[in-house]
């Protein structure tokens, strides 16, 4: 087998030898049937490996840089803008290698579903159903009721780690003034207690604020109380449900 382009070939070593020769079975039917010691496989390989290179029969790539699969924003069906997330956000999550932006349109295959699961129960509707609702909500941005959805990434997965909402709701009050609601606050159980919560509300209270929202209001659990405060909420009436 003849080498058959003009880069240089890269001196090979163990290391190369052994990871080529398991990405290509081919080589590996030179060693004939491994029945020895993984020491002596090891060798063997090393020696069949070493002659193939020095008689020009195969070319050794270069090192293949390892990349992270993290899809950069650009790269994305959005939401909305990006640019609407403060920037120092991203700063402060640049230590733990994440990354927040808007919602996307293929998050449901990052695992949007899975990291709103560890709110509350939550069925997985499909991608299809999934993807609906995303357009939905997302030509809704268009109009007075603005639907934010905000998501933190792992830069080393690329899956959703956590995620929040904040909607605007148009009012004749105030002269026709806005609301902003923050629901959905949710952090993937294996992030949870690295301040990603308090990053999320940060940029939710900014989207809302930026929109002309007079008031930006968000429900939660006395046990959660000491931290919304932390997060500049104050505990003010009460809120009741009624579910159907």
């Amino acid at each position: 087998m003849a080498k058959t382009h003009d880069e240089p070939r890269t001196p090979w070593c163990e290391t190369c030898a052994l990871a080529h020769a398991a990405r290509w079975p081919c080589y590996l039917n030179k060693l004939g049937a491994p029945q020895v010691s993984k020491a002596a496989f090891r060798i063997r390989v090393v020696s069949v490996w070493g002659e193939l290179v020095a008689n020009e029969a195969v070319f050794i790539s270069p090192p293949i840089s390892s990349t992270m699969p993290f899809t950069p924003d650009s790269d994305l069906e959005l939401s909305f803008p990006a640019e609407l997330i403060p920037t120092d956000l991203n700063d402060r999550l640049a230590q733990h290698n994440l990354h927040i932006r808007p919602l996307a349109s293929s998050d449901h295959g990052r695992g949007h579903i899975r990291v709103l699961a560890s709110l509350t129960s939550v069925a997985d509707p499909g991608e299809k159903a999934w993807r609906e609702r995303f357009y939905e909500l997302a030509k809704s941005n268009t109009s007075a009721s603005k639907y934010y959805i905000c998501v933190i990434v792992s830069k080393e997965t690329d899956e959703l780690v956590a995620t929040g909402t904040v909607f605007l709701e148009p009012k004749f009050l105030r002269s026709l003034a806005t609301a902003g609601h923050i629901e959905d606050i949710a952090v993937d159980t294996s992030m949870q207690g690295r301040g990603l919560g308090k990053i999320l509300i940060s940029a939710l209270t900014t989207l809302s604020e930026k929109a002309g929202a007079y008031k930006t209001l968000l429900d939660c659990s006395d046990d959660n109380v000491p931290f919304y405060k932390k997060c500049g909420y104050d505990v003010k009436g009460l809120q009741m449900s009624k579910y159907t």
